[in-house]
């Protein structure tokens, strides 16, 4: 490896479980019921909300449902599998973060300014004292989805960071 790009990251254990309903959905039986009769009609009430929430003032942008195609987690199984992800997470973050000092490569980490999601302060700032060399770059305006809020900022910021990868290793 030659180096790494983070986005967003969630790096370390938080406070507090996860969702009640990633919890329920990984019940065996009433999780199952969950899941395939009340996962997606719900989920796609509350879907425009809950995208709103990751953008920073709610600015979401032009299509952003139909391009993600993002009504696809809806998906019985899709959602099943993704709630078996997070469930866990916490744990397996608060496990791992312990090697985080062994990381001897290039990292760069891109942040919203304004992300709810992920705080920068609990995950990225707390990396940065385990990886000192790590580099950090926060988008203006910008909350848990840089990329797809300023595409053309982080893309310029992965070129740069992979062209100096490129020269520091040759």
């Amino acid at each position: 490896m030659a180096g790494g790009i983070l986005i967003s990251p969630a790096t370390r254990d938080w406070h507090g479980p996860p969702t009640l309903y990633h919890r329920i959905s990984r019940w065996p039986l009433l999780g199952n019921l969950f899941v395939r009769l009340l996962i997606f009609p719900v989920g796609l009430l509350v879907m425009n909300a809950g995208v709103r929430s990751v953008f920073h003032r709610g600015r979401v942008p032009r299509n952003y449902r139909q391009r993600t195609h993002l009504s696809l987690l809806l998906r019985p199984d899709t959602w099943r599998a993704n709630a078996d992800d997070l469930c866990p997470l916490n744990d397996y973050l608060k496990e791992n973060s312990r090697e985080y000092g062994w990381i001897r490569h290039p990292l760069l980490a891109i942040v919203g300014d304004h992300d709810r999601v992920v705080s920068n302060e609990t995950h990225t700032l707390a990396l940065k004292k385990q990886i000192p060399y790590l580099e950090i770059v926060s988008i203006a305006q910008s909350s848990h989805l840089p990329h797809h809020e300023a595409p053309e900022s982080v893309a310029c910021l992965i070129r740069r960071f992979c062209r100096n990868i490129e020269i520091t290793s040759n």
